[in-house]
């Protein structure tokens, strides 16, 4: 295995298609090529994925209702790129179509070996501290096809590790929580509660990634004031908040809502603040952006001096997806009928559950950001106007943030923030 740091918080695209197999038979890469030409996908990978970034983060938010919350689309889209390399039939389509990858492989390889070399060429930036590693940890006698194998081999870096569910579940949860721990420099701990593997445990899927960078234009914590941060009309919270005034920023007004993008001292990256005029804790869900509104905002921002007043704030965010994701169109990829014969040959195995935890602290220095990804496999029991000289950005109502890669505007974490911890 090997641990990629790479200056750059954009690998979002690891994702993989394989040519498996329909019932026992493997399916050849010229039959998918004809189940699914190239003319069927309309929308670009990275267009796919920022999409299904706010419309999922949107029905996360629903279900976390009234609570700061941070999700990684990113860590979840790179985790089940894996599966997705080993599904066949409907339940490749599912993951597809809720995922927004691809269906077509040779569309869906172009454009993600396009994107990954772009990412592998980018000069090495010590302005931004990032690691990614993806890992399957293999129950050592399940056996896989060789077609599965090799694919992983090619786009993970070798990333099977063979372990002993059957014996030593409870070590293997160990092992691989020390694993998550040591990518994300600690931030991530614990991500798979002792108990959750057992013996029918065929496979952990897992993908963690860290990044931390300083921000451009640091704030002066001697500018640090205590202020109230209006959760609703009715609720207010005493908290920190960073204050400066910068000019150069990119900023975005209109009837509805004012956002600034904040640049880091790494080019890479950059981070979107959304803030309503009206937001409250009980309406910020509805302003959460879909795909054409956040390219608006994007394609809409300018430069000014901006005023601007931040709390700082630490989110840890810890979800089971299994739930959530099925609701969201994966209806047969958690059941016995979830086709996963890519794997191994034969339909033996389903997903069992999807766990994801999330950090992500910013103060007058910068971000520190990480997430991690479990998808854990079973056997299964069967087969505007004009604009002002300077912009005002005051976020003390609730707002949204989104952590994202410049090079395609692709978010890496999206969150809201509703109330001071």
């Amino acid at each position: 295995m090997r641990i990629k740091f790479i200056s750059v918080l954009a690998i979002l695209l690891i994702l993989l298609v394989s040519c498996k197999s329909k019932q026992n038979k493997s399916v050849t890469e010229a039959d998918k090529l004809s189940n699914y030409p190239v003319e069927n996908d309309k929308t670009s990978l990275v267009e796919g994925m920022t999409s299904f970034s706010f419309d999922y983060f949107k029905q996360l938010a629903e279900l976390e209702n009234n609570k700061n919350l941070c999700f990684s689309p990113a860590s979840l889209q790179m985790a089940f790129a894996m599966v997705y390399s080993g599904a066949a039939n409907y339940t490749y389509e599912e993951i597809s179509n809720v995922l927004k990858f691809p269906l077509n492989p040779e569309k869906f390889y172009k454009e993600f070996d396009e994107y990954f070399e772009f990412l592998q060429y980018l000069p090495n930036d010590e302005n931004l501290e990032f690691a990614l590693a993806n890992r399957i940890f293999l129950e050592k006698t399940y056996k896989v096809l060789d077609a599965y194998r090799n694919t992983v081999n090619k786009h993970y870096d070798g990333a099977f590790q063979p372990v002993d569910f059957i014996n030593s579940a409870i070590k293997v949860t160990e092992e691989i929580n020390l694993w998550v721990e040591k990518i994300t420099k600690e931030r991530i701990k614990d991500l798979i509660p002792i108990g959750t593997l057992d013996a029918t445990t065929r496979m952990v899927l897992v993908n963690a990634i860290y990044v931390k960078s300083q921000w451009r234009h640091a704030f002066d914590e001697t500018y640090t004031i205590k202020k109230d941060f209006h959760v609703s009309a009715d609720k207010k919270v005493n908290t920190s908040f960073m204050t400066k005034s910068q000019k150069n920023i990119k900023h975005f007004y209109d009837e509805k809502l004012s956002a600034i993008e904040l640049p880091y001292a790494s080019d890479n990256i950059s981070l979107i603040l959304i803030k309503p005029n009206n937001s409250s804790i009980d309406n910020i869900n509805s302003f959460i952006p879909d795909y054409d509104r956040y390219i608006e905002i994007m394609r809409g921002m300018r430069m000014r001096e901006v005023v601007m007043e931040i709390p700082k704030f630490k989110i840890e965010s810890s979800y089971s997806l299994k739930k959530s994701l099925a609701a969201y169109g994966m209806r047969t990829t958690f059941t016995d009928m979830a086709d996963l014969s890519g794997i191994s040959g034969v339909p033996d195995i389903k997903i069992d559950e999807v766990l994801q935890k999330v950090f992500f602290e910013i103060d007058e220095k910068g971000t520190e950001a990480a997430a991690a990804t479990a998808i854990i496999v079973r056997q299964t029991s069967a087969m505007p106007g004009s604009e002002p000289q300077v912009f005002y950005f005051i976020a003390d109502k609730p707002f949204i943030f989104i952590l994202k890669e410049n090079n395609s505007n692709t978010p890496l974490f999206v969150g809201k923030y509703v109330s001071p911890n």
